[in-house]
Formats: structure tokens, C-alpha cells, sequence
């Protein structure tokens, strides 16, 4: 293990001996440069592909394909080279780092990135985007927020950042031996994702088969189908079991009603009364759940609106078509507040089961049918109310329920424990990257 010295510098920490602390502005060939004004970008799928900030997914990668274009003509110099390395400076990805390689075909950059052109004597194109995944890197992007009042880090920020730089030679070799390790760490990365994706599919075609007849259960368990079975009438329902039958929500429903706004500011960490936001369903809960994990004090709410055990929640805004609507059953027995762009229903029918059924594929197919993708996407009460749901008597509702509860929950922890994998190899491979960028690893 090489001697190692102080960097004087808190984030990166220690160096080897030999290896310097640069300025990222004294390794570049080129000032850093500012994206091209990204308002008049179309699509023109014959000219170069402009990446703007909300492109880049990682490193390497980018979301879309598609190739949103400006004349060439009119921004030839904001060309990539291949090597070139961008940094988003504002926003959610701020930050974030795209190296440009020629592979990824002939590309522009425009809006809020900023191009920074290393290949010299003193730092390479690879070793700086490494550097950029690291701790280190995080760690000094932080202090640059502490001291600003909105995220945003312009090129005098990130020209004057400091980063390790060891021989040419050394670089290279840390280089090539991360893209070998990490290539690796992402393939198995990759892998878990697969699993976790199969899980949630297989998961889905349980529900849709269980709550719509296709697959009896008896005794907590698949007991083959149905001895007999009917038309439901509805195409993409098809055939449901001889004792169930089809209906409108409105027909079963007791009632609708709408939540009341309730502001972020009206949370209250020991609230007096339990509530939901309309947020809170699409990011906290899943087919039902029994307590509200945010609250406030009914005071300061002007027009409360309740909701009680056995009701199901729909979102009524959303901003993806595929996700409108989504809906959850309450089976605690506190009495909540509803917020606003939240539909109440009350029904007489197994809660559990109308949690799962108004949930599954083909319920969803219908909430999102006609939908158009626009920033904001609504469903009204008097959509929910024609939803159409295959209904078995209550008692099958129970068994139904109670069989999915127990088969999705499993399930659920299989998600987690490949959820917790990718985690611990996400941070295994920044740890790595941290290590060799600073010397801390001998390659």
C-alpha cells in the first residue's frame, strides 16, 4: 500500500504520495460552456440529438431515444465531442454527470448543462466522470448548497471543484478497472431489477385472476377454476364464474364523496386527528393499510371530511395516465380526514377484496381508458362510479381477500429482500469507485 498524505482537502480525504489536488478548471483544454437555449428543440429525427438535463439517467445513459433536434446550422458550437463530459446545474438531477461518447451517435447539449472538455496531461475524461459518482463528490456538492440559497452550481462552482489527480498512466488504469468491476456490479444490478419486475407482474396476473374468477381459491389456496362459468359481458373482464356478477360501482356504493385541501403546512408531527394527502396514495400505501402515517389538528382544518374503516380512497389527480384513479381500502378504525383530489367510497362489501379488485389490471384498464397524457391527469366521481367489478358473493370475497393478503405479502418480501441487494451493491460500488478515484484501493 502506497504512504499516504494529507489532501487538505475534507472530502476527499487522504491521497498517496505522488498524487496531486487540482482545480477542475486548470485540466480542462477549454473553458467550461453553457448549454444552447433549448425552447426551440423539435423533433427532427435527421439532425443530431440534443441532450437537455431531464435526458440523463446515469453516466452512461439516458432515458429517451428520442431525438429531440436543433438546426446544426444554428448551434454547431454546442456540438459534443466525443469525451465531452456534462453537468446539470439546476433542478432535480442537479449534479448529475453524462459522459459523451461517439457511440451514442452525433449529439448536442442544451439548457441547463454545462460541457466541461478534459483529455490533457493533467486529467482524463473517464477518471473525471468516475470521480463524479464517488462520495467525495457528493460531499462537495453539498457544501456548495450549504452555502447557496437555491440548487444550482454554475461553471465558476464546478471550475474551481477539487478533485484528485494521479499520473495519466494511473487514471487510465483506475479507468479500465472500474469499467471492469462496475460493468459487473450493474449486470447483477440488472439481474435483481429483472426479478423484481417478474415479481411485481406475476404479482399483478395473481390479483386480476383471483378477483376476476379465473382461478378458484378454497381453503387459503388455488383449487383449480370453476365448475361453471358465464359471459360477464364485458370484454375485458371475459368469462367469470356462474354464481358472481358484474356491476357499476354506483350500485354498490353507498355513497361518494370528496376530501378537503390539506396543506403540507397543516401537517402536524402529533397531530390530534389522523390524515391522508392525495400524494400520500400513490407513494405510501398498496391495496389497503390500517393508519395514516401523517396527522394534524382538526382545528386548523376549515372543512374536514372523514373517512372510516372499510371506505376506499381514489386519487382523482395524477400525472400518469397508466397510475389515475389509484385506489385503496382503509380497514383501520380511527376516524381520518380525507384531503383534497381524494373520492370516498362507502360500500357494504368485503373492504380487503375492493382493495385489491379496484386496484388490479382490469379495473385500472378502465380508470386509464381515453386518457390523455397531459401534465395533469383527472378522474372524476361520476368515472369512478361507472367503473365496472366483477363481484362474487361476500363470503368468497373474504376467502379471495384474505388468500391475496397473504400470497402478496410474501411476495412484497422477496421485492424487499432484492430491493435491499441493489441497494447494498449500489453503495458497495460507490464505496469501490471512492476508494480507487483517491488512492485508498492500489490498482
Amino acid at each position: 500500500m502506497a504512504k499516504m498524505k494529507n489532501s487538505g482537502v475534507e472530502w476527499i480525504g487522504e491521497i498517496p504520495e505522488g498524487w496531486e489536488v487540482c482545480k477542475l478548471k486548470y485540466c480542462l483544454l477549454d473553458k467550461m460552456q453553457y448549454g444552447a437555449n433549448s425552447s426551440g428543440i423539435t423533433f427532427q429525427p435527421e439532425l443530431p440529438r440534443y441532450i437537455r438535463i431531464t435526458d440523463i439517467k446515469n453516466n452512461y445513459e439516458l432515458f429517451s431515444e428520442e431525438k429531440l433536434s436543433l438546426p446544426e446550422n444554428e448551434t454547431a458550437e454546442f456540438l459534443l465531442e466525443n469525451g465531452d463530459l456534462l453537468f446539470a446545474r439546476s433542478g432535480a438531477t442537479v449534479g448529475k454527470t453524462f459522459l459523451y461518447r461517439k457511440a451514442i451517435g452525433k449529439a448536442g447539449f442544451a439548457g441547463y448543462l454545462i460541457k466541461a472538455k478534459c483529455n490533457t496531461e493533467k486529467l482524463i475524461p473517464d477518471f473525471l466522470c468516475y470521480f463524479t459518482q464517488c462520495s467525495s463528490y457528493d460531499s462537495w456538492k453539498n457544501q456548495i448548497f450549504i452555502q447557496a440559497t437555491i440548487q444550482n452550481i454554475g461553471a465558476d462552482k464546478y471550475s474551481n471543484m477539487e478533485i484528485p489527480c494521479p499520473s495519466i498512466q494511473l487514471q487510465q488504469k483506475i479507468a479500465t478497472y472500474l469499467d471492469e468491476k462496475c460493468s459487473q456490479i450493474e449486470q447483477t444490478i440488472q439481474n435483481q431489477q429483472q426479478v423484481i419486475e417478474k415479481l411485481k407482474a406475476y404479482k399483478q396476473s395473481l390479483i386480476t385472476e383471483a378477483v376476476t374468477g379465473k382461478v378458484k381459491i378454497q381453503n387459503g389456496k388455488v383449487a383449480g377454476k370453476y365448475e361453471q362459468y358465464k359471459d360477464s359481458g364485458v370484454e375485458w373482464i371475459g368469462e367469470i364464474p356462474s354464481g358472481w356478477e358484474v356491476k357499476k360501482l354506483k350500485y354498490i356504493a353507498d355513497s361518494f364523496s370528496k376530501g378537503s385541501g390539506i396543506t403540507k403546512d397543516e401537517i402536524v408531527i402529533n397531530g390530534d386527528t389522523p390524515c391522508i394527502r392525495y400524494g400520500e396514495l400513490y407513494a405510501k400505501y398498496d391495496y389497503h393499510f390500517s393508519k395514516c402515517e401523517t396527522r394534524t389538528n382538526l382545528e386548523i382544518i376549515e372543512t374536514p371530511k372523514y373517512f372510516s374503516h372499510g371506505d376506499v380512497l381514489f386519487t382523482c389527480t395524477g400525472e400518469l395516465v397508466e397510475e389515475i384513479g389509484k385506489s385503496i381500502a382503509y380497514l383501520g378504525n380511527e376516524k381520518c380526514l380525507a384531503g383534497g383530489d381524494i373520492i370516498v367510497l362507502k360500500h357494504s362489501q368485503d373492504p380487503m377484496f375492493m382493495g385489491y379488485a379496484l386496484d388490479s389490471k382490469y379495473v385500472q384498464g378502465q380508470k386509464s381508458f381515453g386518457k390523455t397524457k397531459l401534465k395533469v391527469v383527472h378522474i372524476s366521481s361520476g368515472e369512478i362510479a361507472g367503473l365496472l367489478i366483477a363481484l362474487p358473493p361476500k363470503e368468497e370475497q373474504k376467502s379471495i381477500a384474505e388468500y391475496l393478503d397473504k400470497t402478496c405479502t410474501s411476495i412484497d418480501s422477496a421485492i424487499e429482500q432484492k430491493q435491499k441487494l441493489i441497494e447494498k451493491l449500489t453503495e458497495y460500488k460507490k464505496s469501490l469507485i471512492y476508494e480507487c478515484v483517491t488512492g485508498k484501493k492500489e490498482i
